[in-house]
């Protein structure tokens, strides 16, 4: 998601959910700047694209139920993280980050549509993650 302060690098880095890509020391006057990135990880993908789901639910083992949020809520959120400051956008501009996330949603709507989702357990769960490349384009 681009740089952010090297507190926040640190701490996610330290925990095993990140991998450090940049680091420049601050000064006095001026904090340092971390780059971290995820990198290509087939489980993460698949829980995150399932959290950006409202359809989406599992119950845990330990504790209780976790369920997917709407999409209206996940570009608010995004929308709340790049607004704050808390990330940059690496290259480019908000409007790229706008246009991947558009991207992904699209690929969302096509797997919901298809019924790619099973249930088990009274959980629903992704079954299968790929969509067609042309009814992707002719969503987009």
């Amino acid at each position: 998601m681009g740089s952010t302060n090297e507190a926040l690098v640190a701490e996610l880095v330290s925990k095993g959910y990140a991998h450090l890509t940049y680091f420049q020391g601050g000064t006095k006057d001026i904090p340092g700047r971390s780059s971290f990135a995820f990198l290509p990880d087939p489980v993460c993908a698949r829980l995150a694209m399932c959290l950006m789901d409202d359809g989406f639910s599992l119950e845990g083992q330990v504790g209780g139920r976790i369920e997917g949020a709407s999409k209206k809520q996940v570009v608010e959120m995004f929308g709340r993280i790049f607004s704050s400051g808390l990330c940059l956008p690496e290259k480019g501009n908000y409007g790229e980050v706008a246009v991947a996330l558009y991207l992904l949603l699209c690929g969302d709507v096509l797997r919901k549509e298809a019924g790619q989702m099973i249930e088990e357990d009274g959980s629903k769960r992704y079954h299968k993650l790929s969509v067609d490349f042309g009814r992707w384009m002719n969503i987009l």
